[in-house]
């Protein structure tokens, strides 16, 4: 792959999460779309033959704005569904489904365009998420509640989930360091590609195997969090595990070995489970309901930053080659991380 390549498969991956940043902390004030809306549109573009490229990063952009909505929405609704006791797990589990259908999906949606082509297999995406949205028609009662900011204008919303977050030192800690790791640390996925075929000559099989290494590792991470067996605060988990995340991709730069490859990807799933659950764990927890979707909304935009760092490594990796580029994601990462995961880790009150 060529640096002009890597440039533009970084750009068009940052489309959808540019989207997905730009409208988030308005969450609070705005229903969540279905998910369906975007699937139904690529069945129209597949069924009249316009999937050109153009039309495909527009069709990216629609499906980032409606997970601006539907990923605040969907977290909050855990903590109203369950309560502070179980949220973790809450959180977790969903975590655990969805890296069950990362890699069931990528099957099935093979399988599918192999035998029926892209708008049909589409149309089934579309009748798939019509399915989800059915059965969560009864917890509109549920999800209803007293002191729930959702009246609130989307600029109130905003100014309120803004004052929260800040006045509060934990959730400022984990906004920070949400951009860190978005910006900074989970690009490197986006480059794993250019770093097995250029840096560890390898071929499409054992890529797959690097890949499912990390995707196994986050799996574990989830059940065992789940399984509220994990022994650990939920602020020294969230610290612990973005300490260790920057330390592992400077260990993989230097790999040339495949099987070493695979045994850090999965040692990285399971710090990357841990900052995924208990980010959003600590963030429910931290603020009170009336502005809860809205701090949820700014961590959607926090983690919606990293369509900035997916494009400044696939520059960097453009010019300086992909194990350098790495290292100093992972070095800036953690210049930016310490100060803030440790009183985390150690339990003391932030500044």
């Amino acid at each position: 792959m060529n640096s002009g390549s890597r440039i533009c498969h970084c750009a068009f991956v940052a489309v959808e999460e540019m989207s997905f940043g730009f409208f988030a902390s308005s969450s609070d004030a705005v229903p969540a779309p279905s998910a369906a809306a975007p699937a139904l549109l690529l069945v129209l573009v597949f069924g009249s033959g316009l999937g050109g490229y153009g039309v495909l990063v527009a069709c990216e952009v629609v499906l980032g704005l409606t997970w601006t909505l539907d990923f605040p929405a969907r977290r909050t609704s855990l903590y109203s569904l369950l309560g502070a006791a179980r949220v973790a797990q809450a959180v977790s589990l969903e975590t655990v489904s969805m890296q069950v259908a990362k890699i069931v999906g990528p099957l099935l949606a093979g399988a599918c365009l192999a035998r029926l082509g892209p708008a049909a297999s589409f149309a089934l995406m579309a009748a798939g998420y019509a399915g989800g949205l059915i059965a969560c028609l009864g917890l509109g009662a549920r999800l209803q509640g007293p002191g729930l900011a959702r009246t609130m204008s989307v600029a109130e919303s905003l100014r309120a989930g803004l004052a929260t977050a800040w006045g509060n030192s934990t959730v400022r800690a984990v906004l920070l360091v949400t951009i860190a790791m978005n910006t900074l640390f989970f690009p490197y996925q986006h480059m794993l590609p250019v770093f097995a075929r250029d840096v560890l000559a390898v071929g499409p099989i054992a890529l797959g195997a690097l890949v499912a290494g990390e995707g196994c590792g986050s799996l574990l991470g989830a059940l065992v969090i789940a399984s509220g067996r994990s022994g650990l605060a939920y602020r020294t988990l969230f610290g612990g595990s973005v300490l260790v995340a920057p330390a592992l991709l400077i260990a993989l730069s230097g790999s040339r070995w495949l099987a070493l490859g695979v045994v850090l990807l999965f040692l990285m799933g399971l710090a990357e489970s841990g900052f995924a659950a208990m980010q959003t764990t600590l963030v429910l927890l931290s603020v009170p309901d009336r502005v809860r979707g809205g701090v949820m909304g700014i961590l959607s935009a926090c983690i919606g930053t990293q369509p900035l760092g997916t494009l400044a490594i696939g520059l960097l990796a453009a010019g300086l080659g992909t194990p350098l580029t790495f290292i100093l994601n992972a070095v800036a990462a953690l210049v930016v991380i310490v100060p803030l995961a440790i009183p985390l880790v150690r339990g003391e009150p932030q500044p």
